[in-house]
């Protein structure tokens, strides 16, 4: 049985270091940066064993917009429902808050999360060339109102 619960750092970065998709994984200081403001850390656990996580902040703070940022479940996992039960707590959680949307970004390879989105009433925004390489990001978002 798969349970979703809040989260701390310590179990992000653990999940992180053994995503493949997180080449260079974000360091705990960074996370700590980036999620000063108001943020979510959401792991999914069986057994007492990570196997995803899904975490965001107020990007802009004071708007209504909360960003999904950092996410993953790990392979042995995937398709079993596990990141699907991560967004929808990750919304659950930001209607409770009184937010208008969420947002991510994605980059154009990762085609399971692109249709998880679809699929769950995202819709694409924006499609960027990403800053550090010539990568297409795109940019996804659902209105929660």
């Amino acid at each position: 049985m798969i349970v979703i619960r809040e989260g701390d750092i310590d179990e992000v970065v653990s999940l992180m270091q053994e995503l493949p998709e997180f080449i260079n994984p974000y360091s705990k200081e960074e996370l700590k940066k980036r999620l000063l403001n108001a943020n979510l850390m959401l792991v999914a656990e069986t057994d007492g064993y990570l196997v995803g996580f899904k975490c965001g902040y107020e990007r802009d703070v004071g708007t209504r917009k909360f960003y999904s940022w950092l996410g993953g479940v790990l392979p042995t996992y995937r398709k079993m429902g596990v990141a699907k039960m991560l967004l929808k707590k990750m919304e659950e959680w930001c209607r409770e808050r009184n937010y208008e949307v969420l947002e991510f970004k994605t980059f154009n390879e990762h085609k399971g999360m692109l249709i998880l989105a679809i699929k769950n009433g995202f819709e694409i925004v924006d499609v960027r060339y990403s800053e550090k390489d010539d990568r297409k990001r795109i940019v996804l978002q659902k209105e929660l109102i």
